[in-house]
């Protein structure tokens, strides 16, 4: 299923009926090339979107997207993410428009280790958005949001086996929501992409 091939000679004389011989192998996560989503207008499906990955050394470099637009038979590059890099950690996303313009960034801090997310800052026309992340025990990880126009937001994801399975979010209006999640024996490819967000959604 995975591709992989391992070998493992033992002379007959040998064999030892006591012992456990174990064969596996390891091999890199495909990469995620593209994505296209469609809509079905009048019985046909139609191109909707379509977003393309490109890979340097350290991970992936660009994510260029494209949306359908009224006024164009096709698809029209809308804006292009561009991943840099400390070490093998994403530490800023930058936002180019179509006319190749910054028009917003987001920012990642990590504990001393550089195994971990600590804080994030998001950059956008909107305003700005800042977050503590905080890792506590049974694998909980909390997050404190602060927007620019004076609300706060309170996120908590709860994860078994390296998997989301539980969320809440709680604001500083009185607003909240949750969630809960399963999941099937497929890989999410955003998981091994170093594809970080405001919201980490892609750690599972």
């Amino acid at each position: 299923k995975c591709g992989i091939t391992d070998e493992l000679t033992i002379a007959r004389a040998d064999i030892d009926s006591t012992i456990t011989y174990v064969l596996g192998g390891a091999k890199a996560a495909k990469k995620l090339m593209m994505e296209e989503t469609f809509l079905l207008v009048q019985g046909e499906y139609q191109p909707s979107g379509k977003a393309v990955y490109s890979y340097g050394a350290k991970g992936l470099q660009h994510a260029t997207y494209y949306q359908k637009k009224p006024q164009f038979a096709d698809l029209q590059l809308t804006m292009r993410h561009d991943y840099q890099y400390s070490g093998n950690n994403v530490v800023r996303i930058n936002r180019i428009d179509s006319a190749e313009k910054l028009f917003g960034y987001t920012s990642f801090d990590y504990n001393p280790q550089g195994t971990r997310v600590t804080n994030i800052r998001e950059v956008s026309p909107g305003g700005e958005t800042g977050a503590a992340v905080a890792y506590e025990a049974g694998a909980v990880v909390s997050i404190d949001y602060y927007f620019s126009n004076g609300q706060s937001m309170q996120y908590e994801m709860q994860f078994r086996g390296g998997n989301r399975v539980q969320d809440n979010a709680r604001t500083s209006r009185g607003g909240s929501e949750s969630g809960s999640y399963k999941y099937d024996t497929n890989i999410n490819p955003y998981a091994h992409m170093n594809m970080p967000n405001l919201f980490l959604s892609n750690l599972s």
